[in-house]
């Protein structure tokens, strides 16, 4: 039998298997989740335990629209006035959340949803199924592509857009039920467990955007061969590039020419430099640079042509060690010498809505970035000796970097040849400690009982979660507090360094497009690199595109967003359906580690008050907005209490002394 017809044949046994109506069950509530929490259509809130009617004409909400309309939700965005969450408390028993829509031939239909508003940032979690209401008929709603039609089919979501997301969406369904066919994911005990094993074939994917595995770009084939959870072992392609055409930028110390040798190893690179002698060219000229084989056969070979043929880029052939995908796919890890460095390779691929490739001014800014922030750990005595904090340094760069193009050919050729060179993990382990990406913390196996569970069951949930905040948490918070720098420290960008379960301290690492500064308010800003001399997108960026924020309060709320909303949140939400654990105290805890942090630091007290953790409310970024209602140069956020806050304003001054070590 073909090849193709074999692999047609395993699509459709999956799509026809339950696991199918298991993901697009869980896209739906992801989906629906965001829908409600970012107000992006006007919503009802009843109770629970209430009836709702078949044709909803005297149905009253509860608590009230949370918007009238998009128009009045867009306010907060610039366009008219901010629209808020009720005023009750957001740890509500069951609710029902109903969404109206309009069937092509006009008539009315309804969506009802069964779940509660968290007290975790007001976050919507829905449970059961969704039901979609016709008249008197109501059924479980069983298409992503109708649901989102008739939900948007009145709104100012251009049909462009839908019809994106609407792929997006639908891709995620297939690739994910596909890799859940296919048995992926991790089973099995955490403990003893590689940390690159783990890491790759983790594949829950965002817990709350919808579109988790769309992955535009790889057809199912494509899906199979290079997703991380069917575990594909590949060898880089490797091309030389004229180096009028590259930047390149390497930490202090360490040689471009030693890190290839390494990499390829002596004959390797002898040969290739042959292949461009007989090319026409000087060694000397020219940059090696490793490509992802996907990236060579869908982008480069039609985008690169011009270069390809005039010979300013050389393909030399496939070379070096193998390597595994991570959960991000672009970043692999070298299979034959796990202590080598990952490399995080550029990839036309559009995944949770993001473009993956690499930015010329983030590869060229990135071992400046990594040594900034590892001298503020190597100054800082709580970091460096007590916190022990760990950064995987993003060490080495090189991108294809021409003169830009004309807008219409931009896209196609900025950004799609790159690669960065991150230090491993495994060098950076102690004696005794093993590693866990972040969100293994949260994930279960496939009978649904938390990975950790012999961890807590050890340790004592309660005690393990404050050890956790006290050990890996807090270390992130004083980065920006007494330092002014905030990194997206969520998903698989923080690591839980573990004796035996027991929380132990943090990596951070994929921090060259995720750290963020207000200049005013970094402790020390004539130790910040001159990104301006760096690459020149820096000085031609609009304010607040890239890195550096003229808000503290933007810094501030990219740890509020990655690490408590994201990080946290979806810890805490495990805590308590599992471990009995209510979420108003796993926040109390945070609070009580925090404040315990900030009474043994005095001399950063004026820190504190300048970024404000307790701020009532807080912007966290709107994941789904930006999809449907993009906008050039916007920012796509909207505001939500502040956990914290509520968490200290429930507790006497004198209960904030901070728990017990376990």
């Amino acid at each position: 039998m073909m090849l193709w017809q074999t692999e047609a044949l395993q699509v459709q046994e999956a799509l026809q298997s339950h696991i199918y109506a298991c993901s697009r069950e869980r896209i739906m509530r992801q989906l629906l989740e965001s829908i409600i929490y970012e107000r992006l259509l006007p919503c009802e809130i009843v109770d629970g335990s209430r009836e709702v009617s078949g044709d909803f004409a005297a149905e009253e909400s509860e608590l009230g629209h949370l918007a009238e309309s998009r128009r009045v939700v867009s306010k907060r965005m610039g366009i008219g006035e901010q629209v808020q969450w009720s005023g009750e408390t957001y740890d509500m028993p069951a609710r029902r959340f109903i969404l109206r829509g309009r069937q092509s031939d006009g008539r009315p239909v309804a969506y009802i949803c069964t779940g509660r508003i968290t007290a975790s940032f007001g976050r919507i979690r829905l449970d059961g199924p969704v039901l979609r209401v016709d008249g008197a008929r109501r059924q479980s709603a069983d298409s992503l592509t109708l649901l989102m039609v008739e939900l948007f089919r009145d709104s100012a979501a251009s049909p462009a857009h839908l019809a994106v997301f609407i792929r997006e969406l639908e891709e995620t369904l297939l690739k994910d039920t596909l890799a859940l066919h296919a048995g992926g994911g991790w089973d099995g005990p955490l403990d003893g467990a590689d940390y690159y094993e783990v890491e790759a074939r983790l594949c829950d994917g965002h817990r709350y955007h919808p579109s988790y595995k769309s992955r535009i770009g790889f057809d199912y084939v494509d899906n199979r061969t290079y997703g991380p959870e069917f575990g594909p072992s590949l060898q880089l392609l490797w091309v030389a590039v004229a180096k009028q055409w590259t930047y390149s930028a390497i930490g202090s110390g360490r040689s471009m020419d030693a890190l290839l040798e390494k990499e390829l190893g002596p004959p390797t690179v002898e040969r290739f430099a042959d292949l461009i002698r007989a090319h026409g060219g000087q060694p000397e000229a020219y940059m090696l640079l490793p490509v992802h084989p996907w990236q060579w056969q869908r982008q480069l070979a039609w985008a690169l042509a011009p270069y390809i043929q005039s010979r300013h880029l050389i393909v030399l052939g496939a070379a070096g060690a193998s390597y595994r995908p991570l959960q991000s796919i672009r970043t692999l890890h070298n299979t034959d010498r796990p202590e080598a460095p990952n490399v995080k390779l550029a990839m036309s691929l559009i995944n949770t809505s993001a473009s993956r490739y690499l930015s010329p001014h983030s590869v060229a800014s990135a071992p400046a970035v990594s040594q900034w922030l590892q001298a503020m750990i190597d100054g800082d005595a709580y970091l460096r000796d007590e916190a022990q904090l760990v950064l995987l340094h993003e060490y080495a760069g090189i991108v294809f970097d021409p003169p830009p193009a004309d807008p219409c050919v931009e896209p196609e050729i900025y950004g799609v040849l790159a690669c960065i060179w991150r230090e491993s993990l495994l060098p950076r382990l102690q004696q005794g400690e093993s590693a866990v990406p972040f969100n293994a913390l949260g994930a279960s196996d496939r009978g649904g009982v938390p990975l950790i569970d012999d961890w807590l069951r050890a340790h004592g949930a309660e005690n393990w979660w404050r050890e956790l905040v006290r050990r890996a948490v807090v270390p992130v918070v004083h980065l920006l507090i007494a330092h002014g720098v905030a990194l997206e420290s969520h998903g698989q960008n923080m690591v839980l360094i573990h004796r035996d379960g027991r929380p132990a301290r943090a990596a951070l690492k994929d921090f060259h497009e995720g750290y963020y500064y207000c200049r005013e308010a970094l402790a020390d800003p004539g130790a910040c690199p001159d990104f301006a001399a760096i690459h020149e997108n820096f000085v031609l960026a609009p304010p607040d595109a890239l890195f550096e924020q003229r808000s503290r309060e933007a810094v501030r709320d990219t740890v509020m967003d990655a690490l408590f909303l994201f990080n946290l949140g979806e810890l805490i939400q495990m805590l308590e359906q599992h471990y009995g654990m209510a979420e108003r105290s796993c926040w109390t805890i945070v609070v009580e580690e925090l404040e315990a942090h900030r009474r043994r630091h005095p001399e950063l007290s004026h820190r504190y008050e300048l970024f404000d953790l307790y701020a009532p409310l807080c912007e966290v970024e709107s994941l789904t907005r930006g999809r449907l209602f993009p906008e050039v140069n916007a920012v796509y956020t909207h505001t939500v209490a502040n956990p914290l806050a509520e968490a200290l304003a429930s507790q006497p001054e004198a209960a904030m002394t901070g728990g017990e070590r376990c």
